[in-house]
């Protein structure tokens, strides 16, 4: 009790000296070609101090299917990608960043932008601040099957201490893999000793994943022959934030599980789930807490219960298309890719250019309870199937695995986790929002107390975020303190009800 009642003391000292916690994808980038005169291009969701916003962000480059972009440290934008050319922080070309993946299709599509979903990706050069690795990729019709193949993979690297930290190419169209492979589909995740990467890739027509690992001065291709013979191009692959599981989806194959050994990066374990509609397009991510799985298939959105013994027999139909057009047909707000946001609720884009996004508020919750909300996000322009390729950049090393070996922290230090913060404060109504000091790899027990010091409530909050926002019992007027609890470090907040 005493010591309660000294640290709310010591928050309410606390005015301007607070640590907000910023991150590599605060900012998601949407849009379409810019050539036409309607409002086209330029929807931006920022993510900064707990607040988001979307806004009109005016930018020369054209967006369509393929999308990279990547923030510093404290949330501001560095450079984007939309597979053809590099952007800086100031929206115009980088040094060196035009003529990606040279290829007559790469051409063809200068003003829109590629159309590859997953078909790039930035990763951090690990140990090396400024410098970073593009991964993108063209696309060519196969000789023999009706199907588009990417037929190589390339990197490019950037340097941001060039232009006067406007950032600028320094290798360029660099081969990684010299095959063809599937169009998109390509994610990566931290390696478990924190620092490196596994980048995953499929072969075209044959069982085999391609796993690039990258590290401090080596870039190393291993392969698996594991699931079915994979042809179509229309798919979508992701890891679980915790980088544990690993799932693809597509109309012909329908829905592969497998676990990820981030030691090895092996696939294991595979369960496959067949998916019983017609639809020529699917997409999927996970939960926030790694427990579901969120399959997007058009007019439907279907959940997925991990933890269950049998999970196919979990398969629940959480949305189907309400016929909703934006702004009026034929461009309808059918359902299209899910991707998981700072505030920990999933977002999910339209398989047309719309006015409109939607969101699943709840999405660590079982059925009905995750509520998906359709077109409930208005844009400023129109928004044609863009939505960024990040990885979890907040994973940290796998504590107590045999590849922890390089004695990093799983997360920043107590006095750079700073304070617990309460947007808006006093709160309204009984949901809470918060932002929070991010900590790697690692699941945080939030506590709220009263001015008593009794603890009135208790949950898990997710490892990978530093925001939040759930709903809390009915709690009386008066002033409330919460706890942050992360193995031996606290961090602490407090919030008012009138």
């Amino acid at each position: 009790m005493k010591q309660f009642l000294i640290t709310v003391i010591l928050l309410v000292a606390i005015v301007k000296h607070q640590a907000y916690c910023q991150g590599m994808n605060n900012i998601w980038q949407h849009g379409y070609s810019t050539y036409a005169t309607l409002p086209w291009n330029g929807t931006q969701m920022n993510l900064f101090n707990g607040d988001t916003s979307i806004v009109y962000h005016e930018r020369k480059m054209p967006f369509n299917f393929t999308l990279a972009n990547i923030s510093d440290s404290s949330g501001n934008m560095l450079f984007y990608s939309n597979g053809i050319s590099v952007a800086n922080k100031m929206d115009s070309i980088m040094v060196n960043g035009d003529s990606l993946n040279p290829s007559a299709n790469t051409t063809a599509w200068i003003d829109d932008g590629m159309p590859i979903p997953q078909g790039n990706i930035i990763i951090p050069f690990p140990n090396k601040p400024n410098q970073y690795l593009l991964f993108h990729e063209t696309f060519v019709w196969h000789k023999t099957l009706p199907w588009s193949v990417a037929p190589e993979l390339f990197y490019s690297k950037i340097d941001m201490s060039l232009d006067s930290g406007r950032g600028a190419l320094i290798q360029k169209n660099m081969f990684v893999i010299n095959d063809s492979i599937i169009f998109g589909e390509m994610v990566a995740c931290k390696h478990a000793n924190g620092r490196d990467w596994w980048l995953m890739n499929h072969d075209f027509n044959n069982d085999v994943f391609y796993k690039t690992l990258i590290t401090l001065d080596t870039m190393i291709t291993y392969s698996q022959h594991i699931g079915p013979v994979r042809t179509f191009f229309s798919g979508f692959c992701n890891f679980s934030l915790d980088g544990n599981k690993f799932a693809c989806v597509n109309p012909d194959q329908d829905l592969d599980i497998y676990d990820f050994d981030r030691c090895s990066g092996d696939l294991s374990n595979r369960i496959h789930i067949p998916i019983a509609d017609s639809s020529v397009w699917r997409t999927l991510c996970f939960s926030p807490d790694n427990s579901k799985l969120y399959v997007i298939s058009l007019l439907y959105a279907y959940q997925y219960d991990l933890t269950a013994a049998n999970i196919a027999s979990t398969l629940d139909t959480i949305a189907v298309w309400d016929g909703f057009y934006s702004p009026q047909q034929p461009l309808a707000a059918v359902f299209n890719i899910p991707y998981i946001g700072y505030d920990g609720r999933v977002y999910v884009n339209c398989a047309n250019s719309t006015f409109h996004l939607h969101r699943i508020e709840f999405p660590d919750k079982l059925g009905d309870s995750c509520m998906f909300t359709q077109h409930n996000i208005l844009c400023p322009t129109y928004n044609g199937f863009t939505s960024p390729n990040h990885p979890n950049y907040h994973l940290g090393p796998l504590v107590g695995s045999p590849c922890d070996t390089l004695n990093l922290t799983p997360g920043p230090s107590p006095k750079e986790r700073g304070v617990v913060r309460v947007i808006p404060n006093p709160i309204k109504g009984n949901i809470l929002n918060i932002e929070y000091p991010v900590i790697k790899n690692k699941n945080n027990s939030l506590k709220i107390f009263d001015a008593q010091g009794n603890n009135v409530y208790i949950r898990t909050l997710p490892m990978w975020s530093g925001m939040h926002d759930f709903p809390v019992p009915n709690l009386s007027p008066g002033l409330y303190m919460i706890q942050i609890i992360d193995g031996e470090n606290r961090s602490y907040g407090k919030f008012c009800i009138f």
